[in-house]
């Protein structure tokens, strides 16, 4: 089954909106272990690939696998035996 998923919320499409360009960012945050405030981009990708995986996961609880991609990959022809060989291995 393909399905495809479109991040409601996206940086892309919200880039004036938390995590994108919010100067909320860092309020009240110290900054890593070393000092560093929140960036933007590492923020906002975090925030897409978790709210990508819980979407997955609601959608097909009864899932044993999923295989996320992005819109610009490009698979050989032979990565979904690649995957299931994989998986058979793994049970």
């Amino acid at each position: 089954n393909l399905t495809v998923v479109h991040h409601p919320f996206s940086c892309y499409d919200h880039p004036d909106a938390f995590p994108g360009f919010d100067a909320a960012l860092n309020v009240g945050y110290g900054g890593d272990q070393y000092g560093n405030p929140r960036g933007r981009g590492v923020t906002c990708l975090k925030h897409h690939w978790l709210w990508m995986m819980r979407a997955a996961w609601r959608r097909f609880p009864e899932a044993h696998a999923i295989f996320f991609t992005e819109e610009d990959y490009e698979y050989a022809p032979g990565v979904y035996g690649v995957l299931a060989a994989g998986l058979d291995k793994l049970e």
